[in-house]
């Protein structure tokens, strides 16, 4: 265990001393699969077994609660189903993750990865230090970040917050409806997959935009056939790029990618 986690459990063990909801601290670490389907009022730790090398996973289903924080570490695995509800969710250091149904809030750090399915996201989204995303459905009620070279795909889902890529950070985004705006700052880059695109009502073309620094409205229709009709602002040698819709093979690996890394987890 490094040192800054041992300072985190530090600031945590303390930190529960003052929530009268929460209990203690549970941690599995054993390279086995772990249920839970009722409610439980603790923090969890998900770490990977490194004696036997196996990955530790941890499943909340049939309307289990977590209320408190769970924290996956170490090519850890975590997944959600089932109106399940996690109160907060982190994904640390190769951590894998599925959420399919439920609500909860997270963010994701060190190279962590999320497939998003279905479910409700209670607040904001973040992604930093070479995180990724894939958000297949559901609904996120705040605004989505991505900062430090982490990557974002959107096929589907209900987005009531502005998306805002910084930082070298990359979103692509096939579907979706989109209740607020586009940001792309910082040398990021925002490329929205589709057809019949227009800027301020005149025909935009497929290719990279550079200088939107002003509001401009875009509309057009998204690669899954969902309509967008946004603001974008484009600054900071960040880029717009308007693709075209891809070859429906390439659109379903892209899509089924989540799919085979679960697999991959659970057969370790």
């Amino acid at each position: 265990m490094s040192y800054s986690r041992n300072i985190f459990l530090v600031v945590l063990f303390f930190a529960l001393l003052s929530t009268s909801k929460l209990f203690g601290v549970i941690t599995y670490n054993d390279g086995k699969e772990h249920v839970i389907q009722n409610v439980v009022n603790d923090a969890i730790l998900i770490e990977h077994n490194d004696f036997w090398n196996k990955t530790t996973s941890l499943i909340v289903q049939n309307s289990g609660a977590i209320n408190g924080q769970v924290i996956a570490y170490d090519d850890s695995y975590f997944e959600m189903r089932d109106n399940a509800y996690v109160q907060d969710f982190v994904g640390k250091d190769d951590s894998r993750s599925n959420i399919y149904n439920g609500e909860l809030d997270f963010r994701l750090e060190n190279r962590s990865c999320l497939d998003f399915w279905g479910g409700q996201v209670l607040s904001n989204i973040t992604l930093s230090s070479s995180s990724q995303l894939l958000i297949h459905g559901g609904t996120s009620n705040g605004h989505l970040y991505a900062y430090d070279s982490s990557n974002i795909k959107i096929f589907g889902g209900i987005f009531e917050g502005y998306l805002y890529s910084t930082g070298n950070s990359e979103a692509n985004i096939y579907g979706g409806t989109f209740n607020d705006e586009f940001i792309a700052g910082f040398d990021s880059t925002i490329t929205i997959h589709g057809s019949n695109f227009e800027v301020d009502g005149w025909a935009a073309p497929y290719g990279i935009y550079e200088s939107f620094h002003g509001d401009a409205i875009l509309t057009g229709i998204l690669a899954n056939g969902d309509s967008v009709n946004t603001t974008i602002q484009v600054r900071d040698d960040a880029q717009l790029i308007l693709a075209p819709i891809p070859e429906p093979a390439t659109l379903l690996l892209l899509c089924l990618g989540g799919l085979a890394l679960r697999r991959k987890r659970r057969a370790k």
